[in-house]
């Protein structure tokens, strides 16, 4: 088997068949698709089995309402193939992303590889680059923190002994950057051969507080740990300053500035990484990025929280 892609579906049913389509139209053609039904209550779990009768290399699993962590560790269990992809139900590959990142990771013995990717909007697509630094594995710690967009070997997955952080959200953070730190050939593909969703972000957007969005900070600090038990930190300092002050800070904080009950975790959040990395806004990769971004960055970074939510309560 090549390639086993792992895909957890959630109260997916309008969006599995045009993901599916892709995938059992690729050119690469010794693959699993292995669909974990993650509790849906709609009937996501009734499409996934007419897919697994019509198809042998379709596996269904289903369990109880889970989460994705769960749902992919799950998936981890049953793949059988010489690298994972993984997507999300709501997303879909381009033509021919497996058979693309497979004979590329061939050719050149990656085991990992990584390539840009589209922001899909309907009928107006943003590529966004991947490339960030010439040094692949450096370039592999600051690539987008999803699992999606990838291909793993699985010998790496099993070397490591990977896996997602359960039970918590931002879990894709915890581990990806880690993951392609501790890569021994990681590889990059110049091409978008995915496209992200972005059509409904704005319809998953919690209208009130959370307690879950908390879970940012003990992300924080599972993503330390691991760097510091991992021994990456001296030879990535910069890499993963940014992953922290980029990928952890100013999302966490600008979730929580939604919200007035987030106000206080504001600072709570800002400590924390600040602790682990003085003095971020020195960092080299924040000074490479446009003037937008660095300008969001810094405001997660200094603005006063409760100036912070007002701005996003006036934005809405």
């Amino acid at each position: 088997m090549d390639v086993s892609v792992i895909i957890p579906c959630f109260n997916a049913e309008k969006y599995i068949d045009k993901c599916m389509n892709v995938l059992l139209n690729d050119k690469l053609k010794n693959i699993e698709i292995i669909m974990i039904n993650d509790g849906s209550t709609d009937k996501t779990l009734k499409i996934l089995n007419d897919y697994k009768k019509k198809y042998n290399n379709v596996i269904v699993l289903n369990q109880k309402n889970s989460g994705q962590a769960v749902a992919r560790n799950n998936g981890l269990k049953l793949a059988k193939g010489k690298f994972i992809a993984f997507v999300d139900i709501d997303d879909f590959p381009s033509k021919d992303m497996l058979y693309t990142m497979y004979n590329y990771a061939i050719k050149n013995k990656c085991d990992y590889v990584f390539c840009d990717y589209y922001e899909y909007y309907f009928d107006n697509n943003k590529i966004v680059s991947n490339f960030h630094n010439k040094d692949k594995c450096k370039n592999a710690i600051l690539t987008n923190f999803a699992p999606w967009g990838k291909l793993i070997s699985k010998s790496l997955i099993d070397k490591i002994h990977f896996e997602f952080l359960e039970g918590k959200i931002f879990e894709d953070i915890a581990v990806i950057p880690v993951l392609g730190a501790l890569s021994k050939n990681p590889g990059y593909i110049k091409q978008p051969l995915y496209y992200y969703n972005m059509t409904n972000i704005s319809t998953t957007r919690k209208k009130n507080y959370d307690k879950r969005f908390e879970n940012i900070i003990l992300v924080s600090n599972y993503l330390y740990e691991s760097v510091i038990d991992n021994n990456l930190l001296d030879s990535y300092y910069e890499e993963f300053a940014f992953v922290f002050l980029d990928g952890i800070l100013k999302s966490g904080v600008l979730i929580f500035a939604r919200y007035k009950e987030g106000i206080k975790n504001i600072k709570l959040l800002r400590k924390n990484v600040k602790a682990k990395f003085p003095k971020l806004l020195k960092n080299k990769y924040y000074k490479q990025e446009s003037l937008y971004r660095r300008l969001t960055i810094w405001l997660a970074y200094y603005c006063p929280a409760r100036i912070l939510y007002l701005l996003k309560k006036f934005k809405g």
